[in-house]
């Protein structure tokens, strides 16, 4: 077997394929390997995906396509801030070392200003896919007291070297030139923004599994699922809308 082969039945021994969750994850993983070899290496091992998970060959193509998307745009990311390459490391519980963007600088700075607003974010903290600020928000809640006072101290210390400079970096450099509770609900804003999309992507993939031609029970789903993505774009718009028209 090639290394890609390799790669591909590890990824799809740590999911479950009896149940439509764990194809939709083996899928995802997959298609984020995939999106990391050339297309036509990706177009080989399309079928065998698509064969394992019961989902067809254009979802996963889809997918594979999204991700090398992604990692296109985390290379040119590469050559505008190459002193910050070490936050692109991959890692293995599938969270990535991406570079810290402005909306998650702008989310320390203002949990830091103000502790309290770490309460009522954890529903929105799925969407963040950059370990370092997941890591040093989850710090940062471990220090809060009772009393509200949070201890940065504490909380550098439970970080890797690297995300207690990367902390340091956002406190110092970090301007909230705006009103806080603007720009916070605006950050809160975008993090639903980007939990949505991702719900959003995820019933497109179960749409592409399922047969208009179906049984009732095939039918059924297919128009919940497109219920539920109209309810999503709806929610999508208006926080468009609120935002400016900016998505």
């Amino acid at each position: 077997l090639s290394s890609a082969d390799d790669r591909l039945e590890h990824i799809k021994s740590t999911h479950d394929l009896t149940s439509e969750e764990g194809r939709l994850e083996y899928v995802k993983e997959a298609a984020a390997f995939l999106g990391t070899l050339s297309p036509a290496e990706a177009e080989l091992y399309t079928a065998k995906v698509a064969e394992a998970s019961s989902f067809s060959a254009g979802a996963v193509e889809r997918e594979a396509e999204n991700a090398r998307a992604k990692v296109s745009e985390r290379a040119r990311g590469k050559r505008t801030a190459p002193a910050e390459r070490d936050h692109h490391n991959s890692l293995s519980d599938g969270k990535e070392r991406l570079t810290p963007g402005e909306t998650e600088r702008l989310l320390i700075k203002l949990i830091v200003l103000d502790p309290k607003r770490l309460s009522g974010l954890n529903e929105l903290l799925g969407s963040v896919e950059n370990k370092d600020i997941l890591d040093i928000i989850n710090a940062l809640s471990g220090c809060l007291s009772e009393d509200g006072e949070l201890s940065i101290d504490a909380a550098k210390e439970k970080l890797e070297i690297e995300q207690s400079e990367l902390l340091e970096d956002i406190l110092g450099k970090t301007r909230v030139s705006i009103d806080e509770e603007v720009l916070f609900d605006d950050c809160k804003k975008q993090l639903r923004i980007l939990s949505l999309r991702k719900r959003q992507e995820e019933a497109l993939i179960k749409m592409e599994m399922l047969d208009a031609s179906m049984e009732e029970e095939g039918r059924e789903a297919i128009e919940e699922l497109n219920r539920e993505i109209m309810e999503i774009q709806a929610e999508l718009l208006d926080l468009s809308r609120q935002r400016g028209g900016k998505i």
